[in-house]
Order: C-alpha cells, then sequence, then structure tokens
C-alpha cells in the first residue's frame, strides 16, 4: 500500500497536467488498484503459503516479508516458487 501511495502523490505532482486530468487519472488508477491481491484479499489460513506466493510474484511482498513466520513456511514458499519457476 505505501508503494501506491507514493505512486499516487507522483501522479499529484505531475505539473504537466491539469488539476482535473490528474484527479481523473487518480480515480481511475484507485479504482483499479482495489482489485489488486495487495490492497484486497480474503486471507485463510489453509490459503497462507499460496497468498505469500502470489504476493511476492505479485511484487507486493518480498521474502524478507516473511521472514518472521516459522522457518517451515518459508521453505514451503520457497519451495513453491521454485516449482513454478519451472511452468
Amino acid at each position: 500500500m505505501d508503494k501506491l501511495l507514493k505512486e499516487y502523490i507522483t501522479f499529484l505532482q505531475e505539473e504537466d497536467k491539469n488539476p482535473s486530468e490528474r484527479f481523473w487519472r487518480l480515480e481511475e488508477r484507485i479504482k483499479k488498484d482495489k482489485k489488486r491481491p495487495g490492497v484486497r484479499i480474503r486471507l485463510e489460513k489453509k490459503e497462507a503459503i499460496f497468498d505469500a506466493v502470489r504476493l511476492i510474484k505479485l511484487g507486493v511482498i518480498d521474502f524478507d516479508n516473511i521472514k518472521d513466520f516459522s522457518e517451515e513456511f518459508q521453505k514451503e514458499v520457497k519451495s513453491l516458487m521454485g516449482r513454478m519457476a519451472n511452468w
């Protein structure tokens, strides 16, 4: 979310565009971003490993963000990422 907020600030600071254009561009971007997994995701414990893999692949989080999870969880995520890379 922090990354998105920084992008929104950049949109709003584009002085070469008129305020109306900046507003509507931001509004459209927010509407699109609301559907992204990093913004809106239904988390269930049984799907946590798959959610972590999906978020990593989308660039929403990285391995550093799961460092406080169990070693087993981290290994499973890395293993699944490795298997998916071959698809």
